[in-house]
């Protein structure tokens, strides 16, 4: 997690012309035993919202990104 948080304070916001409203960040992490992902989605009235998932199955670092673009598309999805 800490690595993605240093990795997305280094990213530039988007102009606010834009029709961006939210930004998703995602990171996931693999292992032979289980797998999982950091979540931050930032919302450009300033809000931030962090989360961690663990999977209960076997994925490659980039399944699990996959998986975390997923889930945070259905947890907040575009207006």
């Amino acid at each position: 997690m800490a690595d993605l948080i240093a990795e997305c304070s280094t990213m530039k916001e988007p102009q606010p012309e834009s029709d961006i409203t939210r930004i998703l960040y995602v990171d996931g992490s693999a292992t032979n035993e289980r797998s999982g992902v950091g979540l931050i989605v930032v919302l450009l009235e300033g809000h931030t919202y962090e989360d961690a998932l663990k999977f209960m199955f076997k994925a490659s670092k980039n399944e699990a990104e996959y998986e975390a673009l997923l889930a945070g598309m259905k947890a907040w999805p575009s207006t």
